[in-house]
């Protein structure tokens, strides 16, 4: 739901501005939504519907300006070289740019962005460092923090469920952040977390060695009978892992 009202917002907001131009212009925008560490079936779920909204607006703009849209030769194409090639092919034409699509292609294109004067709408980053004023991002979601804060408040205010723990992955874009400022909240209301199951990045449950260590970790956090869980961890199989045994166990369940 949320996906599909951000894209949603993506193609209203551009094809608006757009419209705005001078009669017949010439745009094209560049979707960067790819990268990011995000799995391809994510990156094609993302980009099928950018597709799409496009489509569907199109025919909205009439004789008002001709929009194409480009993006990277493919996934394994540098968010650099991308980008260099449609700042050549745009010459003389009014060029925008969808995205990026994680916090470090995120961070990366802040100076890019500045150099060659363009603007990125909807950039996703799932951490609060790249949030803030800045003229070349044009954000379409709320920060981060805002997000977890609602989530707080509704499984502590609202169903007053009395044992909640949190998962995060250490070394990742907001999954330490995310655990400290989520502690951190709880104590100014009050609460505290019933128990904390922490995973290396190189960590897997599908390994000997660190599968055993997981194994061990998981036992002693569904000894503690979580109601809820507030996971941090970015899409992935360990991720996925981590979600089914959650739902399958009883003692977590």
């Amino acid at each position: 739901m949320r996906l599909s009202l951000l894209l949603y917002l993506v193609g209203l907001t551009l094809f608006w501005l757009v419209a705005r131009a001078e009669c017949a212009a010439s745009v094209k925008v560049l979707n960067l939504m790819y990268g990011g560490d995000f799995p391809n079936r994510v990156v094609d779920s993302l980009n099928a519907g950018i597709r799409a909204s496009f489509a569907a607006r199109k025919k909205e703009l009439g004789g008002v300006a001709d929009v194409s849209l480009t993006g990277p030769s493919s996934y394994n194409q540098s968010m650099e070289s991308a980008l260099d090639d449609a700042l050549r092919e745009s010459e003389g034409k009014l060029l925008l740019v969808v995205g990026p699509l994680g916090n470090d292609n995120v961070l990366w294109s802040r100076d890019k962005l500045k150099e060659n004067d363009l603007v990125a709408f909807s950039p996703l980053s799932f951490s609060n460092e790249v949030r803030g004023w800045n003229p070349n991002f044009y954000f379409t979601s709320v920060e981060p923090n805002a997000e977890l804060l609602a989530l707080i408040r509704y499984v502590f205010v609202v169903m007053r469920l009395p044992r909640i723990s949190s998962m995060y992955v250490k070394d990742t874009p907001f999954g330490e952040s995310s655990q400290s400022f989520t502690v951190g909240v709880l104590s100014m209301m009050g609460f505290e977390l019933s128990s904390v199951f922490v995973a290396e990045k190189t960590d897997s449950f599908r390994t000997r060695d660190r599968g055993a260590s997981l194994n061990l970790k998981w036992e002693q956090f569904a000894k503690t009978n979580p109601q809820a869980v507030l996971l941090f961890g970015l899409p992935g199989e360990d991720t996925q892992e981590f979600i089914m045994r959650v739902v399958s166990d009883n003692r977590t369940s």
